[in-house]
């Protein structure tokens, strides 16, 4: 969603600072050809970013030297992460189209003059900005309307609810920002949960409750309402709530069963793992027709990846049916946009990732047909991005790529089991394996310069008293681990059908 709220330009400037950020020192040609661009559009990407910085004197400043680029250190350490929020709030608070959504968010409804005045825009121009949101937020049933001169959410008032929550929760995190009373509010949210919710809220958990709290006095007239205009809607959800409650009785029927469902499916850690598995057991084998379906569903997905633990089936159901829940409470993938993958491709232009299993593939789909469920499947074909990346969870957590490391140090044996030592430190032991009679192995790393067809990559470590080498080792089996889990990935990503 983000992309919505910056220039083309500002795009292009974010994504150069995490390119030169990353390297030691990059060519322009480089830059030129993965952010395809020109030479003058690069160099115009360059000062503007440049000006930024300068803007910022503890900060790292560019150093322009010929057909190179690089980033000189500041009086502070900047990590990539917290020089591209520096840029992205200099964007932000510059556009008008994330001004607008986000004074709605906190507002609710104002007047279009008030609005106007409040961020210095024309009303010719508010329109032509309205326009382009109301084009993207149509996915999400959701507009932005001026009506009786009043500027407003239009839309059902659960997405609309939902919607200004996760935003205003987006803002919270990216500016650390709070415009409610923080003791008293979180007072509050603990009085209305339930006897078995943790209340120590961690600060993730914590910053979400005073969002949510915050909408909640906001919308709480129309959130009772919604329930009761059209009560039926929510059925699932309060069966959802059966299972996991959130709230206490004190709080009105009409939406506790709504508030508990979002808060289950946005908040992190609020039970621990082996209630929880208990607790979605029941609610997997639940009478209610569609989980029933829904259950149907996860069972021929689960076929699809390599075969997980009983508790993991567990989880894996009753993450296909939260889903489902989800995207019927909704009809549409709220969440999507605001989830750090999406945020990341939004600002960055990530490319789509391999995914282990295409359920677009017409084979994986004709075992979904099969089980005939004219209920849930044309649902489920229209979000296959959400069950894809379930699968990609559930997928790594239980595959593996490992890394053949072959050690040869022919003038320090007691430096090559040093060095085994220290890389089981630093990486996980798993995706290691140390093998001096492995005949392919990934790497060599020796203290010899020899010239070999073993194996496909040759670490030479000249000198054991060199920190410089280790930093390099640690960078260079970092990088084929990644190119070899890809090229595993794209390798199975070819067999439409997995385990079929």
């Amino acid at each position: 969603m983000f992309a919505i709220f910056f220039k083309k330009n500002e795009l292009r400037t974010m994504s150069l600072l995490t390119k030169i950020a990353s390297q030691s020192f990059v060519a322009k040609s480089d830059l030129i050809a993965t952010l395809e661009t020109t030479k003058t559009t690069l160099n115009r990407d360059i000062n503007e970013l440049d000006t930024i910085l300068k803007k910022y004197p503890d900060m790292p400043q560019i150093l322009n030297h010929r057909n190179h680029l690089k980033l000189l250190p500041g009086k502070k350490n900047y990590n990539i992460n917290s020089l591209l929020l520096v840029v992205i709030h200099l964007y932000l608070q510059n556009s008008y189209s994330y001004q607008i959504i986000q004074t709605l968010v906190t507002s609710k409804k104002i007047l279009l003059q008030d609005f106007c005045e409040k961020i210095a825009i024309s009303k010719s121009y508010f329109m032509q900005v309205l326009a382009n949101l109301n084009d993207y937020l149509k996915e999400y049933h959701l507009q932005i309307k001026i009506k009786d001169n009043t500027v407003q959410f239009e839309g059902p008032i659960e997405n609309i609810f939902f919607f200004s929550f996760l935003m205003m929760d987006a803002h919270t995190k990216l500016f650390h920002m709070h415009d409610c009373h923080y003791v008293k509010t979180l007072q509050d949210v603990e009085t209305k949960l339930a006897q078995d919710i943790n209340a120590n809220f961690n600060p993730v958990n914590t910053r979400k409750a005073l969002n949510l709290y915050y909408q909640f006095e906001l919308y709480k007239d129309e959130l009772e309402a919604m329930v009761m205009t059209n009560p039926d809607s929510f059925d699932l959800t309060k069966i959802f709530e059966e299972f996991y409650p959130i709230f206490d009785a004190e709080l009105p029927d009409q939406y506790r069963a709504y508030l508990s469902f979002l808060v289950n499916i946005s908040f992190t850690q609020l039970r621990n793992e082996e209630q929880h598995i208990k607790t979605l057991e029941k609610l997997n084998h639940h009478k209610h027709p569609l989980i029933i379906d829904a259950a149907e569903i996860a069972n021929v997905m689960l076929t699809l990846i390599p075969p997980l633990p009983p508790s993991q089936q567990t989880i894996f159901k009753g993450t296909i049916i939260t889903n489902f829940i989800y995207l019927l409470t909704f009809n549409s993938e709220l969440k999507r946009p605001f989830n750090n993958v999406q945020l990341l491709r939004d600002i960055l232009d990530e490319q789509e990732r391999h995914v282990p299993v295409n359920l677009k593939d017409k084979l994986i789909q004709q075992e979904f047909k099969k089980l005939n469920l004219n209920n849930l499947l044309p649902l489920f074909f229209e979000h296959l991005s959400i069950f894809e990346y379930v699968l990609e969870i559930f997928y790594w957590q239980n595959t593996q790529t490992k890394l053949h490391i072959y050690l040869d140090f022919e003038n320090s044996i007691i430096f090559e089991e040093h060095l085994k030592n220290q890389l089981n430190q630093l990486f996980n032991k798993d995706a290691l394996i140390f093998d001096q009679t492995d005949d392919s192995p990934d790497i060599i790393v020796s203290d010899q310069l020899y010239k070999t067809d073993q194996a496909k990559y040759f670490f030479y470590y000249a000198s054991i008293q060199s920190e410089t080498l280790l930093e390099e080792l640690l960078a260079f089996l970092t990088k084929i681990y990644f190119d070899k889990r890809k090229d595993n990935l794209a390798a199975k990503t070819k067999k439409s059908t997995l385990f079929i």
